[in-house]
């Protein structure tokens, strides 16, 4: 046997005997035994450098601790933005289906004031490509059985009368605005008639009265008129009277009125189809709600 194999074979058990003591003076010696001192230095000096290391990795671990949170962070911010837009773009749709369901009720409610007549609700699609100044298109036609001058109004009043051309699926509608669209009409409370004709720029129109006498003020209620049978039934709202003529050497006296209709948000109106005999418009106002 090489003295180098003996050599490690010593070591190896005077190590194990060195072990074996350590352990029993561990076990038999009291708490000032010299084991005990010995293992209080070596406490005592590597307590600050245990702190030490500790105060220093510390922050290290906190810095990726911080930027996971701070990807988490930034992961949840992300969801709940993408979660608030489709909160709010459904909460928008339902508020313009809200608005559109209202407005239908509303033109529903005028089926019931037209005994002898059917209202066909349609929508606006465009203004229309004719010659016509104030007009626009509609998306329903001779299929739903409109045809040419029958009326056209929404639950506020008046809006116009068809007009060539009318397509199966489309219609033209001629607007109470355009200056060449002329309508029968009567101041309610003075029982005055006279034509109702458009400015072509806004929603003011103008009324030329029959009687130049006639006592009108501002705020007269103005509808149509079954004055020589004219596209409209009676009784339908036209506007108010905003301001009263004073030329006394006109033939016919002319007052300013306002449209009860809001031309310029209108998007669904109702062609007046004749099913029966004329009668007066019942329903007044089909207000909302």
């Amino acid at each position: 046997m090489s003295r180098r194999r003996v050599r490690g074979r010593v070591l190896l058990l005077a190590f194990l005997v060195l072990c074996v003591g350590i352990i029993t003076l561990d076990f038999r010696q009291t708490q000032t035994g010299p084991l005990q001192r010995v293992q209080e230095f070596a406490a005592a000096v590597v307590t600050p450098l245990q702190r030490g290391f500790t105060v220093v990795t510390r922050p290290v671990g906190n810095l990726f601790t911080s930027l996971a949170e701070l990807a988490n962070l930034r992961s949840e911010n992300t969801r709940l933005k993408a979660e608030v837009e489709r909160l709010n773009a459904a909460a928008d749709q339902s508020d313009v289906f809200e608005a559109e369901n209202v407005t239908l009720r509303r033109h529903a409610r005028l089926r019931e004031s037209f005994a002898s007549m059917t209202p066909v609700t349609a929508q606006i699609i465009g203004n229309s490509s004719t010659n016509w100044k104030e007009a626009v298109q509609i998306d329903k036609g001779r299929a739903a059985g409109i045809r040419p001058d029958m009326a056209v109004i929404e639950p506020d009043g008046v809006v116009g009368k068809i007009v060539p051309p009318v397509t199966r699926t489309s219609a033209t509608v001629l607007l109470l605005t355009d200056p060449s669209f002329g309508a029968a009409a009567r101041i309610t409370e003075a029982e005055i008639t006279g034509i109702v004709t458009g400015s072509g720029s806004s929603e003011n129109l103008s009324m030329k009265l029959v009687d130049n006498d006639a006592n009108v003020s501002v705020g007269d209620a103005v509808e149509t008129s079954s004055f020589n049978n004219g596209v409209f039934p009676p009784t339908i709202p036209i506007g108010e009277v905003t301001a009263v003529g004073e030329e006394r050497a006109a033939l016919d006296k002319e007052v300013e009125v306002e449209a009860a209709v809001n031309f310029r948000n209108l998007e669904y109106v109702d062609v007046l189809l004749e099913t029966g005999p004329r009668i007066a418009f019942q329903g007044g106002r089909a207000d909302g709600g």
